[in-house]
């Protein structure tokens, strides 16, 4: 529907990065739409998959292949990857995605604000399991959601206090 790639093809996309590149920098964006339900009750399932697609579109045209390659991995859950060269470009590149979805102006359920999403970033280090990686994007994702929405929280775990590299 949106023209993005899976969650099985997410998952394949993080596997083989961390294969073929294991010194790089690979972070993973959890990114959920605000208030879905309240919009699809509000409009209706087929407005809510054009706002889905809005929503990808305008992502993925702020970003560009070359920073991020954006999935969609169910309901109003989106992932993206990042492999840009430090966490400070990749939380740019995530904050980004956040920014130009409310700029979009998606008229949402409640007239006072527009649609918006809640990221929460990780970083993905070699010897990570993808699974725990996911759960602490979406620990970062859901803290987002809890502390006001329309943010990005970044999980710095696993991360080198004084550097970009995964300890």
């Amino acid at each position: 529907m949106t023209g993005l790639p899976n969650r099985r093809q997410f998952t394949e996309d993080v596997e083989t990065l961390l294969r073929e590149f294991p010194d790089a920098l690979v972070t993973a964006v959890m990114l959920d739409v605000d208030h879905l339900k309240q919009y699809n009750d509000a409009y209706g399932h087929p407005a809510g998959d054009r706002c889905l697609q809005r929503i990808a579109a305008s992502v993925g045209a702020a970003n560009g292949p070359e920073t991020a390659t954006l999935y969609r991995l169910g309901g109003e859950e989106f992932a993206a990857l990042i492999t840009t060269g430090t966490i400070t470009d990749a939380e740019a590149a995530a904050q980004m995605m956040v920014d130009v979805v409310a700029a979009a102006g998606i008229e949402s359920a409640d007239p006072r604000r527009p649609v918006t999403v809640s990221a929460g970033l990780a970083v993905v280090c070699q010897d990570d399991d993808l699974n725990a990686m996911m759960a602490r994007a979406d620990a970062a994702l859901y803290n987002a959601k809890r502390t006001g929405r329309n943010r990005l929280v970044v999980d710095r775990s696993g991360l080198s206090e004084t550097s970009d590299q995964c300890v």
